[in-house]
């Protein structure tokens, strides 16, 4: 079964993570480039399988997983030196998720609210100011289109690029959150077994 699959790797230890971070940082692209290509969102959806690797096998799993995920983004999307910069929102979404489960956290639903809530704000705050900083606000994603109706009606750039996050990340990150907590419960029950 698949609870089987994710159980193994554990096992396997550091040659199961040999294995697991690669396979778990393809699954981000292929929904990255999902969303690029054929979803066209605001939502980034890059980061289902950090969260997974982060509360399944620990937070430096996920922050290699969230590293991987951007660079290897980098290298598909053709250099833009877009992807890389926002490593550290991925890496922030593993520290968060990946410590919550190390601490026993990720098991009920005010566990998942509480990572949600935490993992969106920490996004929208750390994915505006680079956009901020980086890209005068320009950071070549569709939510610059929701940057650009909030900047018209009179606000800073900063506080628009923080404000347009806000709602993108939510659903992003709850979807993720719920992913990972999917793939932790097959996880769970494949160590049981």
């Amino acid at each position: 079964m698949l609870y089987n699959f994710f159980a193994k790797f554990d096992v396997m230890g550091r040659r199961g993570m040999l294995i697991i971070i690669p396979v778990f940082t393809i699954l981000n692209l292929a929904f990255s480039a999902l969303n690029s290509y054929a979803l066209r969102s605001p939502l980034f959806l890059d980061s289902f399988f950090t969260v997974a690797g982060a509360v399944c096998y620990g937070p430096l799993a996920g922050v290699i997983i969230a590293a991987a995920t951007n660079l290897a983004m980098e290298v598909v999307y053709g250099f833009t030196s877009w992807y890389w910069p926002f490593m550290i929102c991925g890496i922030a979404t593993a520290l968060i998720t990946g410590g919550m489960a190390k601490r026993g956290y990720f098991s009920k639903q005010i566990h998942l609210t509480i990572a949600i809530f935490a993992v969106t704000v920490s996004n929208a705050f750390l994915g505006a100011f680079i956009a901020y900083l980086l890209f005068s606000g320009d950071s070549g994603v569709g939510i610059d289109v929701l940057v650009s109706a909030f900047t018209e009606t009179g606000m800073s750039v900063l506080t628009a690029l923080f404000v347009a996050r806000l709602p993108a990340n939510l659903i992003d990150k709850m979807i993720a959150v719920y992913v990972g907590y999917g793939v932790y419960r097959l996880y769970q029950r494949g160590r049981e077994v």
